[in-house]
């Protein structure tokens, strides 16, 4: 199996088991500790404010505190948006080919970057998104 989809199938297991989850804080912490230690670089979640339709960082790693205020996307916008509206994940193995990624922080320059975005559904309803950048080359 290669580590594309070792990676794929970690964040589709961690996002689903965050829909089944009491003690949040402290599970979402670890789940973003985990995926940051199986070889990605920089991942976050992304939590929805509803009255503004805007999904801002509520965990992070690899990102600084000043990076998290500007990492917000407005449902719709680029991938992180889309599989909130969608509540569908989105897979890519090299950001470089698909417009959609916004890279608002630069943070995939000059290396081959695969990108990952799951829902985070509560009820069937989206509340917020789990993304991981990674470089794979």
């Amino acid at each position: 199996m290669k580590i594309i989809d070792k990676h794929l199938d970690l964040l589709s297991h961690l996002s689903n088991l965050m829909e089944h989850v009491d003690d949040a804080d402290i599970f979402i912490q670890k789940v973003v500790d985990t995926v940051r230690e199986s070889g990605f670089e920089y991942t976050s979640i992304k939590l929805l404010q509803p009255i503004h339709d805007e999904l801002n960082v509520a965990y992070s790693s690899g990102l600084s505190e000043d990076q998290e205020k500007l990492f917000s996307y407005k449902l719709g916008e680029g991938i992180t948006g889309e599989v909130a509206s969608l509540g569908q994940e989105i897979s890519l193995y090299n950001t470089d080919k698909d417009g959609r990624f916004l890279d608002k922080l630069k943070l995939a320059t000059g290396a081959s970057y695969s990108f990952y975005c799951f829902p985070i559904k509560l009820e069937s309803s989206v509340v917020g998104v789990l993304n991981s950048l990674g470089n794979q080359g």
